[in-house]
This record gives C-alpha cells, sequence and structure tokens, in this order.
C-alpha cells in the first residue's frame, strides 16, 4: 500500500525531513508513472492540455518530467524544503522542453488551501499512491477536492491515486523501496498497521498506523531512520460519501495506465474526478 509526500503527518521523527534522501528513494520509475498519467489526462481532459497541477508535490519527481515535456506546472508542498529543493530542480528540467520554455509555479502551501493558484487555471490535476489519505478527517479532504475543482477549469480532471479497506479483512502488510544516486543509496521497509476489531471504521478508529525504517548510506556512512504516522482509511461507502459531499463527481476508475479498472477494494486505484453538475 505505497505512500507519498508530506501533508500533515503526525511522525516521531519526520521521514521527509531530508528532501534528497526522498528524492533518491521514490525517484525510480517515475518517468512510467508520467506516461501514464499524459494517457490518462490525454484520454479524459476535454481540450488541450497544457497547464498541470499536483498538491502535495513533494520534491517535484512528476513535475520534472512534466516540465521537461513542455507543461506548465503548479506545484506546492507543505514542507517548505521539499519546496525549495523541487523549484530549481522542476525549472531545469523545463529547460530541456523543446520548444516554448513552460512556466513552472512551486510554492511552500497547503492542500486545503490553494490560494495561490487562479481559478479555473488548470487543464489536469494529480495526486498519486494514497497522498490524500494523509489529511486527517474528511472535512480536510472535503476542502481539498473543492479547492482543486475551483482550481480546474470546465472539461480538466483530478486523478487521485488512493487504496481504499474492507474494515475487518485486511491483515498487516509490508512494502520495500530502494533507489540509488551516485554515492548515496536509501532502502525503506514499511510495515502497514490497518484499522481492526470491532471498532474498525468508525470516526476515532480510522487510523492506519504506518512503521517506517529508512538505511541511508551516504558517502560510506550508514545511518538509520524510523518513523511512526498515521494515514486516514475510507472505506467505499466512505470514500464516495467524500466526493459527493465535495463539487467533484466520479467519471472513471483507472489504472496506472489510464485503462479502465474493475476495481473493488481492498487495493489500489486511480479515481479519476471531473466538476459536478456540468455535464462534463
Amino acid at each position: 500500500m505505497p505512500h507519498d509526500t508530506h501533508a500533515n503527518s503526525n511522525a516521531t521523527q519526520d521521514i521527509y525531513a531530508d528532501p534528497m534522501v526522498y528524492d533518491v528513494l521514490h525517484s525510480p520509475g517515475t518517468a512510467k508513472e508520467v506516461d501514464g498519467l499524459i494517457r490518462l489526462a490525454g484520454r479524459f481532459v476535454k481540450g488541450p492540455v497544457r497547464r498541470v497541477l499536483e498538491p502535495a508535490c513533494g520534491t517535484g519527481r512528476y513535475l520534472r518530467f512534466f516540465a521537461a515535456r513542455g507543461f506548465d506546472v503548479v506545484g506546492m508542498d507543505l514542507s517548505e524544503a521539499m519546496a525549495e529543493y523541487a523549484e530549481p530542480r522542476v525549472r531545469k528540467a523545463g529547460q530541456r522542453a523543446r520548444g516554448r520554455r513552460p512556466k513552472v509555479e512551486i510554492s511552500a502551501g497547503d492542500m486545503c488551501d490553494m490560494r495561490t493558484v487562479e481559478s479555473a487555471s488548470v487543464d489536469f490535476a494529480f495526486n498519486m499512491i494514497n497522498t490524500v489519505r494523509h489529511l486527517q478527517n474528511d472535512e480536510q479532504l472535503r476542502r481539498h477536492l473543492n479547492e482543486v475543482a475551483r482550481a480546474m477549469r470546465p472539461g480538466a480532471v483530478y486523478a487521485v491515486g488512493i487504496s481504499l479497506s474492507v474494515y475487518g479483512f485486511e491483515g498487516v502488510s509490508e512494502d520495500v523501496w530502494g533507489g540509488k544516486r551516485g554515492g548515496m543509496s536509501v532502502h525503506q521497509v514499511i510495515t502497514y498497521f490497518p484499522p481492526k476489531g470491532a471498532t474498525a471504521g468508525r470516526e476515532r478508529f480510522r487510523g492506519e498506523a504506518v512503521h517506517s525504517h529508512l538505511t541511508i548510506l551516504r558517502s560510506g556512512k550508514e545511518s538509520h531512520v524510523d518513523s511512526r504516522y498515521e494515514l486516514r482509511s475510507y472505506s467505499q461507502a466512505q470514500w464516495d460519501a467524500a466526493i459527493l459531499s465535495s463539487g467533484l463527481r466520479t467519471r472513471a476508475i483507472v489504472d496506472e495506465v489510464g485503462e479502465d479498472l474493475a476495481y473493488s477494494p481492498p487495493g489500489y486505484a486511480i479515481y479519476v474526478l471531473g466538476h459536478a453538475g456540468r455535464g462534463e
């Protein structure tokens, strides 16, 4: 059950404190993920896709590839360190684009309050691998979805990657990640402890406990970072209700390459959301 980026986490030691460590760990495979997002946008967005938004963009690993392909990009992250790391690297990637130089806007900001993003200015928005589950309650999620809806022009869509839960069915699970760059290597083991018991799924008992262990080898020196935080859990019904409380509606459920997915929780899927009530 993968996760990504920094947004309202409760870590005992901040797993996102060193942007370079995070970037080395998660950058492998990003180009292929962006290929899938571009196919998804081409399928569902009405009209041309020129301006792309990523709330909680982390180190800008996705936006670097979008900028290099000529898209104007907007990103924000709750962590100032992440935004400061991302901005020059995304801007440099944009310099490799053929033709016009893409516009790059990266800043520190909360994905529940994106007032710096002009209304109806975004053609395509995305938020991958459970980032929205860092939001701590349904009200924060509703505010976030409405902020994205405000930023999207008519015909735009928002792709949200999320793992939904079936309370009482899921057991403890584990993910292993790794990456290398220059003289640095990063290895991560993440263990997920889903809500369980008779109260699982009730409002007070929707936190999935996440334990992360990082092993970092840098310049021949090994270090370790342990972090603990929670991800908000959603059943299918809870997720559907959250979307219905916002200004967005589900247009499709797809896989990582933008193809229709016969989805049933638990497991990971990408929800394609468009404006409510506009015949889009």
